[in-house]
């Protein structure tokens, strides 16, 4: 994981700078759901406790101003309590196993009230 986070979100000691792009990307996707009247949400999924606890503030910041400067609707299942074996060893994504349970959880609408961030 920590390789993973080091090529992720830093250049040496420095924080990599947020992706211009990226965010571009978005706001055009956004507007293209506007344009055909698709109602777009955003879904965190879970991420290992470990691999969470080292993303930069610097970025769950950010990802937090543009959410609620778009008003985005984000259905957070970040909450969800799992272990260790339910990730791969990236830390950022769940085993096939556990991706299809989250994924009938999303599907069910179960939980999602609960679970919109904003």
């Amino acid at each position: 994981m920590d390789k993973i986070l080091r090529l992720q979100y830093y250049n040496g000691n420095d924080f990599n700078p947020f992706s211009l792009l990226n965010i571009r990307y978005l706001y055009n996707i956004i507007q293209l759901c506007k344009n055909h009247n698709i109602e777009l949400n955003l879904l965190n999924t879970p991420l290992h406790y470990y691999y969470y606890s080292k993303i930069p503030n610097e970025y769950i910041e950010k990802n937090n101003q543009i959410t609620i400067d778009l008003k985005l609707k984000v259905i957070d299942f970040s909450y969800l309590n799992l272990d260790e074996s339910c990730f791969i060893a990236d830390g950022e994504h769940l085993s096939a196993e556990v991706s299809i349970l989250v994924t009938s959880e999303l599907t069910k609408g179960t939980n999602t009230e609960n679970a919109v961030l904003r």
